[in-house]
């Protein structure tokens, strides 16, 4: 004011400037460790949103696609920073992949209403796709096992690697079987049960190896493959071949009887048998079987009659042999003999003499005698010596069948007086014989008188 009371007024402006508006966002992610995740397994992150501008910056927001996560911060001054905690879940894409790589991204605005943007990425890398297709194949019992049992087997087929397998299948080639298991997730496991009857070819070997084989591939499309085997042992080869002679009737033969023998052949052994044949050394009959399978058994027939020295033995023992051949080559064989009885030997002679006239001879006359000898016994007999003992005559018959009768012997004698004074001539012929049963013992003999 002046001093009359008047306002007085003067002015002078001067001008500063200010530093430029510098919004700026800076995001820091980092995850709780960087690798060795596998499926299933969490990843923490943190990511910290800054504010390092030089303005106050308002609706502030942080996402994240691959966790679909978003934050509103709201307003960020200067300086100030603010923290957020996000989780994600590896999966088998990851673990195929290797990694995962994941961004964050803030965004804001400054006073001025321009947009400020930030982000971060942290990648995180997972373990190596790993592990195996893992078959555990185990039968029911692994011994003890015949032509035709059934073996059962169970196969447990495992996923031990740390990612799903697809299009798995478990094959058998002792089986043909085929079974087709589809996806197993790790862990994951599917049995399968099948059989199997043992062959005579498993008997020979001794044992049967199963292997069952399981195939997949893995999300990279690489090959996953598995495999055990089971082995059973089968029962040794054993048991015999069998045989059996029976006879029709046991005893009472005479000669010239026919004996009619029945034999059963029978496989008793574990596996089939080739190139059987029986054969008979009293009969010399030789029959070819051919193979018989276990259990099996063929029968043969045949006859022998009974001859004098049966007879003379007083019995007839045959035995059947029979032979054959294992699927290893190795020779089998079997036997059997049958005994039967004969009749008993009863050697006897029968002598029969006769004369061309029977009385009223005189002194001088001669008689003609004539003397057969047979054979009534069952045996034949040899060198049969025949007397007269009225002519002092004597004859060998060589030999006698049974039931024949000797050529006719001729004895001539001239009547004397002492004849005339007996009133009768009295001729006695003697054979006498062996005793083929006992040739030290009495002699078979008979006699015959002509008076």
């Amino acid at each position: 004011e002046d001093p009359k009371g008047g306002n007085v007024q003067g002015q002078d402006s001067e001008e500063v400037t200010t530093e430029t508006i510098n919004g700026k966002l800076v995001v820091t992610k980092t995850a709780e460790k960087n690798s060795g995740y596998a499926v299933g397994d969490t990843v923490t992150y943190t990511i910290v949103v800054k504010n390092t501008g030089n303005v106050t910056l308002s609706n502030v927001v942080v996402t994240d696609e691959l966790t679909n996560g978003s934050w509103e911060i709201g307003t960020l001054a200067p300086k100030a920073e603010a923290t957020v905690e996000e989780t994600y879940v590896i999966t088998e894409a990851d673990l195929v992949a290797g990694k995962v790589n994941n961004t964050a991204i803030a965004k804001g605005e400054d006073p001025k209403g321009g947009n400020v943007q930030g982000q971060d990425s942290e990648e995180v890398t997972t373990e190596t796709i790993n592990g195996k297709l893992v078959v555990t194949k185990t039968a029911e019992k692994n011994s003890g096992y015949a032509v035709g049992d059934t073996v059962t087997y169970t196969i447990v087929v495992k996923n031990e690697r740390n990612v799903t397998l697809s299009n798995v299948v478990v094959t058998d080639a002792l089986t043909n079987g085929t079974w087709e298991i589809g996806t197993l997730a790790p862990n994951e496991e599917k049995t399968i049960t099948e059989t199997y009857v043992i062959k005579e070819a498993d008997l020979v070997a001794g044992k049967v190896e199963n292997t069952a084989y399981a195939t997949g591939k893995d999300p990279a499309g690489t090959e996953v493959k598995g495999q055990d085997s089971e082995e059973v042992k089968t029962e040794a080869i054993e048991g015999e071949l069998t045989v059996t002679k029976t006879a029709e009737k046991n005893d009472g033969y005479a000669v010239g009887d026919t004996v009619t023998y029945t034999i059963v052949v029978k496989n008793e052994r574990n596996v089939t048998l080739s190139n059987v044949v029986v054969t008979d050394a009293l009969t010399n009959g030789t029959w070819e079987i051919g193979t018989l399978a276990p259990g099996a058994e063929a029968t043969v027939t045949e006859t022998y009659t009974i001859t004098e020295a049966d007879l003379l033995n007083g019995y007839v023992l045959n035995t059947a042999i029979a032979k054959g051949e294992d699927p290893k080559g190795d020779e089998v064989e079997g036997s059997d003999e049958e005994t039967v009885t004969t009749v008993e030997v009863l050697p006897g002679l029968e002598v029969t003499k006769t004369a061309d006239v029977t009385e009223n001879v005189e002194v001088g006359d001669t008689i003609t005698y004539t003397i057969t000898v047979k054979n009534i016994g069952n045996v034949t007999l040899k060198d049969i010596e025949v007397v007269d003992d009225l002519t002092g005559d004597s004859w060998v018959i060589g030999e006698l069948a049974v039931d024949a009768t000797s050529e006719e012997l001729t004895a001539i004698y001239e009547v004397t007086e002492e004849d005339l004074l007996a009133h009768k001539i009295e001729n006695i012929a003697t054979a006498t014989a062996k005793n083929p049963d006992d040739p030290d013992g009495e002699p078979v003999k008979d006699d015959d008188d002509e008076t």
